[in-house]
Formats: C-alpha cells, structure tokens, sequence
C-alpha cells in the first residue's frame, strides 16, 4: 500500500547494497549484542533491565535526544552547497533497487542521496528505540504476571538481544555516518588540497 511505503520509506537505507554495507548493518551489531548478551549471564548479579533505573530507562534518556541532532544533519546534508555531493560515488557506488511507474530500475547513489538516507533511518530508527522502550518499560510488569519465574531472566535476555541489536545497529551507522562527514566528505572533488602532487583517495 502507497501509504505504509511513504511511512517506512526510511528503512529503505536497509535495502541499500554495498560489498561493505552488510558489515557494518549486520554483522558488527550482532557481534556486539551477543557480548552483551553473554555479559549478562555471566556478571553475578545481573543488570537491572526494566524499571525507573533499568537500562532501558537510562538508554532512552539518550535515545530521546539524538532525533533532533539526526534532522538537523538530514536538513544539512539535503542543503549542502558543493557539487561533487550530487556525483555518483566514486570506485563501486552503492546501489538501490527501486520502482518507478511499475518499472524497476537500480540506482547508483550518490553521496547527498547515502548521506540522505542513512540519516533518515537514523531517525526513524532512534524514535522506535525510544517507543519501544517506553512501551516495554510499561508493559513488563504485567508480562513478568504472566511470564513463569523460572523464564524471567531467558524472557529479559531474548528482549535484550533484539532490543541490543538496533541499539548497536543506531551505534554503528552513527559511527560510520560521522566518518562520512568529518572526513570522507571533504576529500572529494578537483578542489581538495593535494600532497606531492598526488590526488587524496576518492571515498
């Protein structure tokens, strides 16, 4: 439906292919989770998740905040006055599968329209952590009702492990984001500073 594809248009980010993107998407995210995940069986007491104190609170506190710095980057970005922003990226460009007027077509990015993207899932992505916190954070006491006591801590450790997960994923994105536009942005184009005579590496 038209209206659930403008609705969920920021996880097309997710869809966009790259020999090194599945790396950083999935790979390193689950990496992290399943430390995390192992931490809390091991340590002797465990965390507290859920509650006025738990991580989850105190990782929405942070979560809550980060929307706004990811608009105003998105807003930058889309605005940024340089020309080589709308020239494919360079060497092996990412790519995305998309549709238009029922025909299908595959997009060479270029660097405004990753950037672009990336950003925007990162919202989308913070203001769903934050939701969905909020919203386990209110429903945990009646699950831990229904939920047998013996299933507490694998129940908490399955809600760890997916909600880690887009944790890590948001941690990251923002990382390689912040790659992007503290380095990678600046050494492109005919005009950047030269060494020896030597252009920089294209990113």
């Amino acid at each position: 439906m038209g209206w659930t594809n403008r609705l969920l248009a920021p996880l097309d980010y997710l869809r966009i292919q790259h020999e090194t993107k599945r790396k950083y998407d999935w790979y390193l995210p689950g990496g992290l989770t399943a430390i995390a995940v192992g931490v809390f069986f091991i340590l002797p007491v465990p965390p507290s998740v859920f509650g006025p104190s738990g991580l989850i609170d105190r990782l929405g506190q942070l979560v809550q905040i980060l929307p706004g710095f990811y608009i105003a980057a998105l807003a930058a970005i889309s605005t940024f006055n340089k020309a080589d922003m709308d020239d494919p990226m360079p060497e092996v460009p990412p790519t995305l599968a998309v549709t238009y007027r029922g025909k299908p077509f595959v997009l060479e990015l270029t660097r405004r329209r990753f950037l672009s993207a990336m950003f925007g899932y990162l919202t989308f992505l913070s203001i769903g952590l934050y939701l969905g916190g909020l919203i386990a954070n209110i429903v945990a006491p009646s699950l831990a009702m229904v939920i047998p006591q013996g299933y507490h801590v694998w129940a908490k450790a399955a809600f760890m492990a997916a909600y880690g997960f887009w944790q890590a994923n948001m941690l990251i994105t923002t990382l390689v984001a912040l790659y992007y536009l503290s380095d990678r942005i600046h050494m492109v184009g005919p005009h950047h500073n030269k060494r020896n005579g030597e252009q920089p590496p294209a990113c």
